[in-house]
């Protein structure tokens, strides 16, 4: 009972991070991609303003799905901005930034819960909520950003010394590395951050990796959504179904080999990409659309096998044989709204 309530809360929570997630940097992305692509300057603009606000999405769409009420739905936009580090204050200037999602929903988490315990209890909830949620946000995150860096300090190193690796292990390891991260709460964003310093075949494999997760989960999702969440997974980010592999792991099985063989076909062919379309993928079709301005257009076709289709085939042909079995079941992979 006590792990089931558990998984429950974190299913719900991450549902709100991803959520939150898509609805700002993702969308944000692709407005900025499009409008770039046909010259929209305001499509452009928006797509900037949505990805600065990250972390109050993040924050409203998890206290949403963690069901505050009232102020609290307040306090934890607040936490969220705190929290992924939108504003940067550098003495009497002020910068804007992405900031981190995961971050941010470790800051919300607290706050929510904070609040909730004082909210109702005297006269003063105008006043006292937000200097709570400001105290425990602002305090937690000083606390824990260290942590933080310190764990994408290991995963830079971990991925460094992937690169190092003979060419098919280093494919196998670096694709897989690069879909566990961007199908984890710690999201696209942390994977662009843990690829710096990388270059040429490694981001080529990075981008097999992300994109085998993106179309893996996207086709296994069909039968238990409309198109509109299938195209969300696919276009958008595969993040959208942590919550469901929470519930059922095995979902995960199928797009991790996918990444796998795509990534040794890549190392292979020494396909490349750049750093922001290998972490983005398929978001957007931004990944592709940077892999073949960097080798040529030329090679379209190779990409959309190696990348695409051959993900697609893998992990719809494993589902059919997993759902016969009765290893995934219907519903298994439904996407609820917040």
């Amino acid at each position: 009972m006590a792990r089931s309530k558990r998984d429950n809360y974190l299913s719900r929570t991450f549902h709100g991070l991803a959520a939150g997630y898509f609805m700002s940097f993702v969308l944000g992305t692709i407005c900025q991609e499009i409008g770039q692509l046909f010259h929209l300057s305001l499509l452009n603009q928006w797509g900037i303003i949505l990805t600065y606000m990250l972390g109050p999405i993040i924050g409203t769409t998890m206290a949403w799905c963690m069901e505050a009420k009232g102020i609290n739905l307040v306090t934890a936009c607040l936490a969220g901005m705190i929290g992924a580090g939108t504003l940067v204050v550098d003495g009497s200037h002020v910068t804007l930034t992405t900031g981190s999602p995961f971050l941010a929903y470790l800051a919300v988490i607290l706050t929510v819960e904070v609040v909730r315990l004082i909210q109702g209890k005297t006269s003063l909830d105008w006043l006292l909520a937000p200097i709570v949620a400001l105290i425990c946000s602002g305090v937690f995150i000083w606390f824990i950003k260290p942590f933080y860096l310190q764990l994408l300090y290991w995963f830079q190193d971990l991925m460094l010394q992937c690169t190092q690796l003979p060419l098919v292990l280093m494919g196998m390891c670096v694709a897989l590395l690069s879909a566990m991260i961007t199908t984890s709460p710690l999201t696209s964003l942390f994977l662009m951050s843990v690829l710096s310093g990388l270059d040429g075949v490694a981001l080529g494999c990075v981008l097999a990796g992300v994109c085998g997760q993106m179309v893996g989960l996207a086709v296994m999702s069909i039968h238990d959504n409309p198109i509109g969440n299938v195209l969300a997974v696919s276009i958008g980010t595969s993040f959208l179904q942590f919550k469901n592999i929470i519930k059922r792991p095995l979902i995960w099985v199928p797009p991790l080999i996918a990444s796998l063989i795509s990534g040794i076909l890549t190392a292979l062919l020494s396909l490349s990409c750049t750093v922001q379309g290998a972490s983005l993928g398929l978001t957007g079709l931004i990944g592709l659309r940077e892999a073949m301005r960097l080798m040529s257009p030329t090679y379209w076709i190779v990409f959309i096998l190696i990348d695409v289709v051959l993900p697609m085939g893998i992990c719809f042909g494993m589902y059919k044989v997993m759902r016969k079995l009765n290893y995934i079941k219907s519903g298994d992979m439904y996407i609820s709204g917040i």
